[in-house]
């Protein structure tokens, strides 16, 4: 999908008309779905990419793009590495309509080969250190198959980017990353943004403006 199609455009509208006035998320995304007959990428950027405009405001009133150097940086690991994985692995990514960076290909159920988590993860760093930050800390799921790995590899690779920080393992990144309280926080997650108390960087997408010219599709700019 290189743009929006007409069908999809009036599923968006449809959807966000019965989330504006508070129907059930679950019941109303089914609903639209089957009505236009959506594939799992658009079912996916449905359900990702759409908020009524309260929520929208509200967490676009969270997000910083150019943070101060000094700054601590607190990343949810899988969300932004997967996004950019993702990119990386040629499937879709999406700016939703609150100007986060969401992947809609569902690779999360898939099997992500370790030469693109590795390259993610060393451009996102690279990113990282453009920013000067005092320190940066990596929050992985332990649940996750090989998330050891992955942050004994990110341990790794943080000096070789001059980079002071660490990547820990844990049973619920969420919990620590809704509780930071100092710093930065780097998620496109929907429901970290709405609950934390920090400024929101989407590192994702800092990352591959960094690094690439991509053309994202961008739900608020279509429908």
């Amino acid at each position: 999908m290189n743009k929006l199609t007409g069908h999809f455009k009036s599923a968006v509208r449809d959807y966000l008309y019965l989330m504006e006035r508070r129907y059930t998320e679950k019941s109303t995304l089914k609903l639209v779905s089957d009505r236009y007959a959506l594939s799992g990428e658009e079912r996916s950027m449905l359900f990702r990419g759409v908020a009524p405009e309260e929520v929208v405001k509200k967490r676009r009133s969270k997000v910083v793009t150019q943070p101060l150097p000094g700054g601590h940086f607190t990343i949810d690991g899988y969300n932004v590495i997967r996004t950019v994985g993702s990119y990386l692995n040629g499937n879709l990514v999406f700016v939703a309509m609150d100007g986060f960076l969401r992947d809609a290909s569902e690779i999360h159920k898939k099997a992500v080969k370790d030469d693109v988590v590795f390259r993610a993860v060393d451009l996102i760093l690279a990113t990282l250190k453009n920013f000067q930050p005092s320190g940066v800390m990596f929050y992985l799921d332990t649940p996750i198959s090989k998330s050891g790995e992955l942050a004994h590899y990110i341990n790794h690779a943080l000096p070789h980017h001059t980079l002071f920080g660490n990547a820990e393992t844990v049973h619920s990144p969420d919990y620590y990353l809704k509780k930071a309280e100092t710093g930065i926080l780097c998620t496109s997650d929907s429901a970290i943004i709405d609950e934390c108390h920090l400024p929101v960087l989407d590192l994702a997408r800092q990352t591959l403006a960094a690094h690439f010219s991509p053309e994202f599709i961008c739900l608020a700019d279509n429908i």
